[in-house]
């Protein structure tokens, strides 16, 4: 057999596993994979900048360029009330069929590829006091109701260590704003921890996931129901969770005084092992992190060091 080969082309590509989905699942307009979520730097720090992408957050059209959820409007506004001296960087979701798209908002911001230094800013003072380390997972089915994540009170009841959790689910698009997921509140794991021997862990898991994310075979796992791994009896997310943050609530220790934050990915960038679905998600449950360790300071007054575990990750293909 002969092979006739044409002269070399050029190729240009911000991101080669985004262009390898875009090549294979050709998206539309239409839904969640009609954007992409790139990360951005404003060009400047100041309030009328913050204000202006704010604007974008919250009169969106259904054939905006660009959209921002939820977690990053909360993020633009505490920066609205304290601009920073520095430009801060955003998610958004960038539809994928806007041509000349970074010419038409270059004077608003620019494209960071996913792990991009940050600017070199002062390095703060370290604060006189600081509370015990704040310890965070992202991770695929992370069994927030896990008897080694409470502390027992003195009377024996069992309250979660973990502040909030975020239960991320594959982007979906409602009108013009774009979902992922839920979040879960200390307050409401408490209320399902007090049911005491009433309290079914695996029928909770069944509901969220059903809720979530439905009945879908996986595409990987030799057909087996694809929910975010809380469906099985043994998780990766909850086992790395436990080695990094798990402690006996009856017999109390160091790690015990350490509260807990924790991010489940989507079961489709789990799957996805081309890496094309999972770098988004991470990042962006990293800045939920982030925020959540700035919310604990405040409401603490006393700043915590903070332990991220992030044991996922396959690059093939």
């Amino acid at each position: 057999m002969r092979y006739t080969w044409d002269s070399p082309r050029g190729f240009d590509a911000a991101n080669v596993y985004r262009d390898w989905f875009d090549t294979v699942y050709a998206p539309g307009d239409d839904g969640a994979f009609g954007f992409e979520t790139v990360l951005v730097r404003l060009a400047k720090p100041t309030k009328d900048t913050l204000a202006w992408i704010a604007a974008q957050a919250d009169n969106p059209a259904p054939a905006s360029d660009f959209l921002i959820d939820g977690q990053e409007r909360a993020r633009i506004a505490r920066l609205l009330a304290h601009p920073p001296d520095w430009a801060p960087d955003v998610m958004i979701h960038k539809r994928r069929s806007v041509a000349g798209f970074w010419g038409k908002y270059q004077d608003k911001f620019a494209y960071l590829p996913d792990g991009a230094g940050r600017p070199k800013l002062p390095r703060p003072s370290r604060p006189a006091r600081m509370g015990a380390p704040l310890l965070a997972v992202i991770d695929d089915g992370v069994g927030f109701l896990n008897a080694q994540f409470p502390r027992a009170d003195t009377d024996g009841t069992r309250r979660t260590r973990l502040t909030r959790v975020w239960l991320q689910a594959q982007d979906r698009l409602e009108g013009t704003a774009m979902v992922c997921g839920e979040e879960v509140s200390a307050q409401a794991i408490d209320t399902l921890l007090a049911q005491g021997a009433t309290f079914d862990e695996g029928a909770e898991y069944a509901a969220v996931n059903d809720r979530l994310y439905g009945h879908r075979e996986s595409p990987v796992w030799d057909g087996l129901t694809a929910g975010p791994g809380t469906d099985l009896a043994v998780t990766h997310g909850t086992h790395v969770a436990d080695i990094a943050a798990g402690s006996d609530p009856l017999t109390p220790d160091a790690v015990s005084d350490c509260p807990m934050v924790a991010v489940q990915l989507p079961p489709q960038a789990v799957e996805d092992t081309s890496g094309s679905q999972l770098s988004g998600y991470v990042l962006r449950g990293l800045r939920w992190i982030l925020d959540q360790a700035a919310a604990l300071a405040d409401s603490e007054d006393t700043p915590r060091p903070i332990i991220v575990n992030v044991s996922i990750g396959v690059l093939a293909g």
